[in-house]
């Protein structure tokens, strides 16, 4: 129950977090990869570009989602650790925490330039929540192979994270 309240507390902080206002002028556009500073202004942005800035994204609003980012998907990837040896009915109360800390995740959405990162924390809780769901089920035969693969996810969404801090501190 505590964990519900949590959760529910962390959604509503979150929303009223993200009722910020967008700024009044709009920002140039930059491409930024997870291993390079901020170098290069594009009138707009590419197929190839990583993190773009647009006009939501502000010092503030990507400082709020890298907080909430960090935080829940650190949850997240405890809650998965911490039930590696579950099987069956005992894995029905972490699937519910994870889908709960998933929702919390999305809710006020992500600044333009984080939609990558966003992008790679939905495939990412998707497929850990997949997993757990078939292991429950004993349908998950592969599941160390796919728990390896997910484990890579988690690891690229912590590379862009490093990069989407590093690139915050360059923004007005």
């Amino acid at each position: 129950m505590t964990w519900l309240r949590v959760a529910g507390f962390l959604v509503i902080a979150v929303f009223l977090a993200a009722c910020g206002s967008a700024p009044s002028t709009p920002l140039t556009t930059a491409v930024l990869s997870p291993a390079v500073q901020p170098t290069a202004a594009q009138s707009g942005p590419t197929s190839t570009s990583l993190f773009v800035i647009s006009a939501d994204c502000t010092r503030p609003r990507l400082e709020t989602w890298l907080a909430r980012s960090s935080s829940l998907m650190k949850d997240f990837k405890n809650t998965v650790n911490q039930n590696l040896a579950a099987t069956g009915d005992a894995l029905a109360q972490p699937i519910t925490n994870l889908t709960i800390i998933r929702g919390a995740l999305f809710v006020g959405g992500a600044p333009g330039c984080a939609e990558p990162h966003l992008q790679r924390i939905d495939n990412a809780t998707n497929k850990a929540i997949d997993l757990f769901t078939r292991r429950q089920n004993n349908q998950a035969p592969n599941f160390v192979a796919e728990m390896s693969d997910l484990n890579i996810l988690f690891n690229e969404i912590d590379a862009y994270e490093k990069a989407l801090k590093a690139f915050y501190l360059t923004l007005p």
